[in-house]
């Protein structure tokens, strides 16, 4: 009999039902069914009864339940108490997909002090890292979200262009422009959402592989972009940074992976940056 095991089993018995637990579990009906079976048969005796309507609990289910919600208890109890006597370690994974600068700050700071837990930066949302510092939620069924910052969205444009005498913009000023965009999905999806909002859909678009690459486009193209705060920095003087009229803005989520059990390392990162991302953002994006 493992923890594992009774994990499974007060799920199931909370649940009623093989596939919602599946659901909560993150775990295969086809584990949960063996992993019970095997349980079952070392106990020697019947702890489910499979109904058209569900699962109920035998008379040993039910003393099981008890046992196993109290062992499971009790295990957490010792982890938590153990780990608070000694350096906290660990690891962790995140992916991060807008506000990079502002991470890898956090990144540091955060190891600075706590140099046991490792911190792995993934590129893919579809490993399922740990945490996601994203701009969409497309994830709900399997992350929790939290909500970090807005980023306002800036103007961009040659100071040659003959919108850029103009001290603000409306969004609809760019409607006759070649928009010059990162070839980012969730950046463009975001501002072109404004965009079509506005009653219009850009009059022509040039996707640069990188948004570092952006301000040479502009000179180019002599086109226009949106960028966020923390990438107008160190532009080439050739260029103008023009606020918007309207609340142009992207909204930073943090979101952490389901799990009953949440590692504590993940728990740490994962607070540190709730309560510290909005200061390490401000700091960082302080105008000249």
């Amino acid at each position: 009999m493992t923890f594992k095991q009774l994990l499974y089993f007060s799920i199931i018995a909370e649940e009623k039902n093989f596939t919602k637990a599946s659901e909560r579990l993150y775990t295969a009906q086809p584990a949960l069914s063996q992993s019970i079976s095997q349980l079952e048969k070392e106990l020697e005796v019947a702890l489910l009864l499979r109904t058209p309507k569900g699962v109920q609990l035998t008379c040993a289910g039910e003393l099981l339940y008890k046992y196993s919600k109290k062992t499971l208890q009790e295990r957490n109890s010792i982890i938590r108490n153990l780990s608070s006597l000694s350096d906290t370690y660990g690891e962790l994974s995140i992916c991060v997909k807008t506000a990079p600068a502002i991470i890898s700050q956090l990144i540091i700071d955060f190891q600075i002090k706590y140099p046991n837990i490792t911190i792995h930066v993934v590129t893919q949302k579809t490993d399922y890292p740990d945490l996601i510092v994203s701009s969409c939620k497309d994830y709900q069924n399997e992350y929790t979200y939290h909500y970090l910052k807005k980023e306002p969205y800036y103007l961009l444009l040659p100071k040659v262009h003959p919108l850029a005498v103009n001290d603000k913009f409306q969004i609809s000023d760019l409607e006759h422009e070649t928009l010059i965009l990162e070839a980012d999905l969730e950046f463009n999806d975001v501002f072109l959402h404004y965009c079509r909002a506005a009653g219009f859909n850009p009059a022509a678009m040039k996707v640069c592989p990188s948004w570092m690459l952006i301000p040479k486009m502009i000179l180019v193209y002599q086109g226009c972009s949106a960028l966020l705060q923390d990438a107008t920095k160190n532009l080439p003087p050739e260029i103008s940074v023009k606020p918007f009229v309207e609340d142009i803005t992207r909204t930073v989520w943090l979101a952490s992976i389901k799990n009953e059990y949440e590692p504590k390392a993940v728990c740490l990162f994962r607070e540190y940056i709730i309560e510290n991302f909005a200061k390490v953002y401000d700091n960082l994006n302080k105008l000249d």
